[in-house]
């Protein structure tokens, strides 16, 4: 019995010294601009090799005016949760746009005010209502995949393109942008060619996994993951990436271009 007690002692005193070890958890918030309607993604990242944790929902969305607008613990009382992230893992929450009634909220300015388990509160401003397309990386971007094998997602809206096909690109940042029949999209057109890849300069494979897709009757898709290589050497390169909506039966098959997002990868 002694020796078992031992055992799970130095076991959990090892887990301790882990999760002392790794460095405070990353919250990224967004996209800061959308469309009306457009799921807003709170995500927790644990970028280290050790663990960390997170609360279940520590974050409240505000009006312009500090009203309260949606509490997810006052429904769930999720904030008493405490998630344990093992190393390079992550957990994504979105708030859909709604008060705490289940109303949609109107176009305007909201903050979200996050508290996570061991850093001091942050607050994100959120504009509503003017973007017509946004993309968002829910989480850091790293060249690890995470404890459970999944990836960061990508979240992309266009709310007036229901259905319709998306193609989503990425391309080492600086350069010219790519030409397209609807207006330039934001990406450089020098991209880096990857082994396997055949579409030239820009790519989208397989930096991007799941780059083409449908977008669903609200115009969303976070079908888009970010899985670049395992590669040490990609660590501290930028990138750029964009996503086009795509319509055959129109004479310009590109109906819409998304702004860019940039990204640095990290490890």
């Amino acid at each position: 019995m002694k020796t078992l007690i031992a055992l799970l002692t130095g076991a959990a005193l090892a887990f301790e010294a882990q999760l002392a070890s790794a460095q405070s958890m990353t919250t990224t918030i967004g996209p800061t601009a959308a469309p009306s309607g457009t799921p807003i993604s709170i995500t927790a990242c644990n970028d280290t090799p050790g663990y960390g944790h997170a609360y279940g929902c520590g974050w409240a969305v505000y009006n312009a005016n500090w009203s309260l607008v949606y509490d997810p613990d006052v429904e769930t009382y999720c904030t008493l949760m405490s998630l344990f992230m093992g190393p390079w893992g992550w957990h994504n929450m979105r708030w859909d746009q709604t008060d705490q009634a289940g109303n949609p909220v109107q176009p305007g300015l909201y903050r979200i005010l996050n508290q996570p388990a061991d850093a001091d509160a942050t607050v994100t401003v959120i504009t509503i209502g003017d973007a017509q397309m946004s993309l968002w990386l829910e989480g850091t971007p790293i060249v690890h995949s995470t404890v459970d094998g999944q990836r960061r997602n990508f979240a992309l809206s266009s709310p007036q393109d229901p259905g319709r096909v998306f193609v989503q690109w990425v391309g080492e940042r600086g350069g010219p942008s790519l030409r397209t029949c609807a207006g330039p999209l934001p990406i450089a057109s020098q991209g880096i060619a990857f082994p396997g890849d055949d579409i030239g300069q820009v790519t989208s494979v397989p930096m991007i996994c799941g780059a083409t897709g449908v977008l669903d009757a609200q115009g969303f898709s976070d079908q888009p993951a970010l899985c670049p290589p395992d590669d040490p050497a990609l660590i501290g390169r930028s990138f750029s990436t964009a996503f086009m909506v795509l319509d055959p039966t129109q004479s310009c098959g590109v109906v819409r271009v998304s702004e860019a997002v940039e990204f640095e990868l990290g490890g």
